[in-house]
């Protein structure tokens, strides 16, 4: 008799131990371990800086939507209406906001009736710089100015926009423009995996890798239509990681005052780059923050041109995805824990039964 109750008490605790077991390997780990998603293959922003003939900054910003290609290669396609067109005035006391509008939106006639009202809008003679030694000189009609560039250089994203400074008389002297397009296209992306500073955590670090493509354009032709008249279109390129691309543009863009006797750098827009982790999903971000103040008419006191709403909040963020599984959580580690001590148990107590028979 007790023979009989031995073994089905052996039975049923063999029994448990399957079904624990089982219990083990497939109802525990079917919580889902976090994924990290990764924007991949989809990013880029354009920007655009060139004076106009009617002496004024036009600023242009916009961004590009990729689709990831064969042999790694992403090719760039700009979305026409994300590009946002912005004007400035720049003079002997500052440089002033006077408005913008989506390109493909419908408040760019209005603007040009404010730009009119302002009486600051006028035609101006243009003139490109001529690299003379550690000067950069420009020739208008009754005046020559000459330049320090080491008064410049330090305000530029790249010493190759020396090679396409645009000014025009304001005042009692120019106003210098470093007139440039540049396209920022990512190019690749790769990850690798090392062990984490913790048992049971990975560390993965990601590798962006940028194309900047740069155009120099001349002027805007700042009429309803507006035409762009470049300078060289031999857009030229060069490839940087993430980081060199952050400290590329961790300048604003400025423009410059020239009296005659010293240069008064003005900062008008910043573009910060950011990679942001919401949840498990990283991915770059592009913005683009207007530095200037609005400019408010002395005739009667009111801001002439106040900005337009922006519905992309000067930001844009990233598609297409790569996933990597990340560390399991504490709450399932626990729970595969206490199964594993709770089978262990029942195994011991079999093995006693089993020899006590």
């Amino acid at each position: 008799m007790k023979s009989d109750l031995g073994d089905s008490l052996s039975k049923i605790i063999v029994f448990m131990l399957v079904f624990y077991l089982l219990a083990l390997i497939f109802v525990l780990p079917s919580k889902a371990d976090p994924t990290l998603t990764v924007r991949f293959c989809s990013s880029g922003f354009r920007l655009a800086v060139m004076p106009t003939n009617g002496g004024l900054v036009y600023i242009s910003t916009g961004y590009y939507e990729l689709e990831p290609q064969s042999f790694g290669q992403c090719i760039g396609i700009y979305d026409p209406t994300t590009q946002y067109d912005r004007f400035y005035l720049v003079n002997s006391s500052g440089a002033y906001y006077l408005g913008g509008y989506y390109e493909y939106g419908f408040q760019n006639e209005s603007l040009f009736k404010s730009l009119n009202l302002t009486g600051e809008r006028r035609a101006v003679n243009l003139t490109q710089g001529d690299i003379d030694g550690d000067r950069v000189i420009f020739h208008f009609k009754n005046r020559t100015y000459q330049v320090q560039i080491n008064n410049i250089t330090p305000y530029l994203w790249d010493k190759r926009m020396l090679g396409n400074l645009i000014a025009f008389p304001r005042g009692n002297g120019i106003v210098i423009i470093p007139a440039v397009e540049v396209n920022v296209i990512e190019d690749n992306f790769t990850l690798s995996m090392i062990p984490g500073k913790k048992i049971g955590t990975i560390q993965v670090r990601f590798n962006f890798t940028y194309k900047i493509h740069w155009n120099y354009p001349y002027l805007l032709s700042d009429s309803y239509n507006g035409v762009i008249e470049w300078t060289n279109t031999s857009n030229s390129h060069n490839e940087i990681t993430w980081e060199k691309l952050r400290k590329t543009f961790r300048k604003p863009l400025y423009v410059f005052y020239y009296n005659g006797s010293s240069v008064n750098p003005y900062p008008l827009l910043k573009i910060t780059l950011n990679m942001t982790l919401k949840g498990f999903e990283l991915s770059p971000e592009y913005r683009f923050n207007n530095l200037a103040g609005l400019y408010i008419s002395s005739q009667n006191n009111t801001v002439s041109s106040p900005p337009v709403s922006n519905k992309f909040n000067d930001s844009y963020t990233l598609s297409s995805t790569t996933s990597r599984r990340m560390p399991t959580d504490k709450s399932t580690t626990f729970l595969k824990g206490l199964a594993l001590v709770t089978f262990s148990v029942m195994a011991l107590v079999a093995l006693h039964l089993y020899r006590g028979r």
